[in-house]
Formats: structure tokens, C-alpha cells, sequence
């Protein structure tokens, strides 16, 4: 990637690369790190590795049910919670989707909604509500119920108005 523009909600971002080096030296020292002896060396999947939970597991974390799609063009095949308790003050769970034939399809991550951190007028309604889609992640996100949604097309031949027509199907979690 040479040059990326990233665009979200009034802010523009871009970076380009102007000079490309191909064959770069570097000395060996350049990739060798001295850890003093005090430091506590710690596994990130201990700390950071999601849980295979319940959707009522995951309901008791967020601490209310939340929006799932229904059975039928996809299946739910996988529900993971996130526990960013210590640092972020939250859980996140995250709901993976697949076809019948299990190919991934959609992934679905449900967090409280930030304070001061509105989903302003966007480019899209989702359910009603102000939404945004981000080109660079094939992905949408919108505010609902007080809880945040994000919503990522893995599945490049799932065509990006057929996701938004299925969320208007979407139902609470306490109701499948």
C-alpha cells in the first residue's frame, strides 16, 4: 500500500509514501532487543484472548440483551466475549456468522456505547438510526439501545445492501 485516505465521520486522514526503497540493508542489531531482567514477560493471548460463551453469557456481561440476526440466510457458528474490563471498563462480545456451507459471512461486535463519542448524521441509516460505513474495514457501525454495533463483511461476495436489508430482520438476543 502506497497511499491510504481514510475518511470518518468530518475528519480525513491520509498518508502516502513518496520514496520506496526496494533493497534496504539493515544491520542484524536493528532487530535484537536487550529486556532488562525485572521485566514480567506475559503471554497477549492470556490477556487479550476472547472466551467461548453463551448468549446469555454474554447477555449478563453487556447487562441487557442486544440485537442477533435470526436464523436462515446465515448461521450464527460462533460467540465470543472480549474481557477489556481492567482497562476499557467493558466487555465486548463479538458474533460470528457463517453460511450453511460455513463459509464466514459477517462479524458482529456489540459493546456499551461510548460517552461523547456519538455516531453523528452519516452516510447510511441502519434500523433507523445514524450509521456509518468504512470502506477500509467493509464494515458499518451504528449506535442502538445505548450499545455499539459493528458490523464486518467477511465474505466479499456479500454484497454490502443485502447486509443493511438483513439488519432490519435483526431480533433481540433474549428472543431467539
Amino acid at each position: 500500500m502506497v497511499k491510504l485516505i481514510s475518511e470518518t465521520g468530518d475528519m480525513t486522514s491520509e498518508l502516502e509514501y513518496t520514496e520506496l526503497n526496494f533493497s534496504p540493508k539493515f544491520s542484524t542489531d536493528k532487530f535484537t532487543l536487550e529486556i532488562p531482567e525485572d521485566v514480567e514477560i506475559s503471554e497477549l493471548e492470556e490477556s487479550f484472548g476472547a472466551d467461548s460463551v453463551t448468549l446469555e453469557e454474554a447477555e449478563e456481561a453487556i447487562g441487557q440483551d442486544f440485537l442477533v440476526f435470526p436464523e436462515g440466510e446465515i448461521q450464527l457458528s460462533e460467540v465470543n466475549m472480549y474481557d477489556f474490563s481492567e482497562g476499557l471498563g467493558r466487555h465486548e462480545v463479538e458474533l460470528n456468522y457463517s453460511s450453511e456451507e460455513d463459509i464466514p459471512m459477517l462479524t458482529l461486535s456489540i459493546f456499551p456505547a461510548p460517552e461523547g463519542m456519538e455516531i453523528k448524521e452519516g452516510d447510511v441509516k441502519i434500523r433507523g438510526n445514524n450509521g456509518e460505513y468504512e470502506e477500509m474495514i467493509d464494515g458499518f457501525i451504528w449506535d442502538e439501545d445505548g450499545l455499539r454495533y459493528s458490523l464486518l463483511i467477511t465474505n466479499p461476495d456479500f454484497d454490502k445492501e443485502d447486509v443493511l436489508k438483513l439488519t432490519e430482520s435483526m431480533k433481540l438476543s433474549s428472543e431467539e
